[in-house]
């Protein structure tokens, strides 16, 4: 059933206040779309191409020039390593001003056998070897002038194969 163009003025007449509602509460939801479309994701990136033989101290990644949020970080290596004998692993932390941003931090397995993450893993997906980061939600709120900072704590003896290729991304999202 059409409305005709003489009903809709009626209506426009007759129920002004109800036209505002409904016209104000779309404007508000498209409002509040645009501004979820418009946060700003920035990727912070780190790569360390030759073999990784001792951990990463505490590395300074960025200061922060506006409040948002981290809201993930994580890595991959694409060589994982091997050593038959001993505990061979690589974890990752996130920190602003010097608290870790992660309740779990991001952990690769290197090694031999069925525990060991494959080469090209990430800490972005579960799977064998691969420990994925969860993120604090009260502890990655960056505001201006914070500094990110990182680190990556290497587990090793003696292994066969140097864990590789390491590739890290910490995602911020300005508000």
């Amino acid at each position: 059933m059409a409305i005709s163009n003489d009903q809709k003025t009626k209506l426009n007449t007759a129920c002004p206040a109800l036209r505002r509602a409904v016209l104000g509460t779309a404007v508000q939801t498209a409002q509040a779309n645009i501004a979820a479309l418009t946060v700003s994701r920035v990727p912070l990136t780190v790569t360390v191409a030759p073999d990784i033989t001792a951990t990463i101290t505490s590395t300074q990644l960025f200061i922060a020039g506006a409040p948002g949020t981290i809201p993930r970080a994580g890595f991959t290596l694409g060589n994982t390593g091997a050593d038959g004998t001993d505990a061979l692993s690589l974890e990752m932390n996130v920190l602003i001003n010097g608290t870790t941003i992660f309740t779990t931090k991001p952990k690769l397995l290197g090694g031999i056998g069925a525990a060991a993450a494959v080469d090209g893993a990430t800490t972005y997906v579960a799977g064998t070897g691969v420990t994925v980061g969860v993120v604090n939600a009260t502890a990655n709120i960056v505001v201006a002038g914070d500094i990110i900072t990182y680190t990556f704590t290497l587990v090793r003896t003696t292994p066969e194969d140097e864990m590789a290729l390491l590739f890290a991304a910490v995602e911020l999202a300005y508000t």
